[in-house]
């Protein structure tokens, strides 16, 4: 770790978060991987779903990159999770013939108890810092976290 006030590579940087990240995420996997066969969801009808409770409304083929599996397997996990009523399939304003993904009020809650599931370890975390460690933490998050692109995947207060 570099002396206070010394200065960081973007590498080291990049490598203090990853293990921040990995280590989060090892904390929080059972629980997240539990909830995920509860809901019967694969991983990458989650990584659609996250992506569309921010208010993207994306085309089959535009789900297909999001999802990273073919344009059939997008095809057939949206319908899947559209006869779950968790997302519903609308006509595109410029193309009729084109239908864009939306997620359902079911959807959201879905989402939100999964993240939920992610709370309490990282919850148990920032419990393990010291008062100085977690104000220093929270400062420096503070204009990371207010990012739009990242701030819309912050839950609200009452899942935590």
């Amino acid at each position: 770790m570099p002396a206070p006030g010394a200065k960081t590579s973007n590498s080291t940087l990049a490598l203090d978060l990853y293990g921040l990240v990995v280590y989060l995420h090892a904390s929080c996997h059972h629980d997240l991987l539990e909830g995920i066969r509860h809901e019967e969801l694969s991983l990458s009808q989650l990584q659609l779903l996250e992506q569309i409770r921010t208010g993207r409304r994306p085309t089959i083929d535009q789900a297909a990159r999001i999802m990273r599996v073919s344009r059939s397997a997008a095809s057939l996990s949206v319908a899947s999770l559209a006869r779950r009523g968790l997302v519903k399939r609308e006509p595109a304003d410029h193309d009729y013939r084109s239908k864009l993904i939306t997620i359902t009020g079911r959807g959201q809650d879905v989402v939100k108890r999964l993240n939920a599931a992610r709370m309490p370890p990282i919850l148990a975390f920032t419990q393990t810092l010291t008062p100085d460690q977690r104000k220093k933490l929270q400062l420096a998050l503070r204009p990371i976290a207010a990012r739009s692109d990242i701030a819309a995947y912050r839950p609200q207060l009452e899942a935590v």
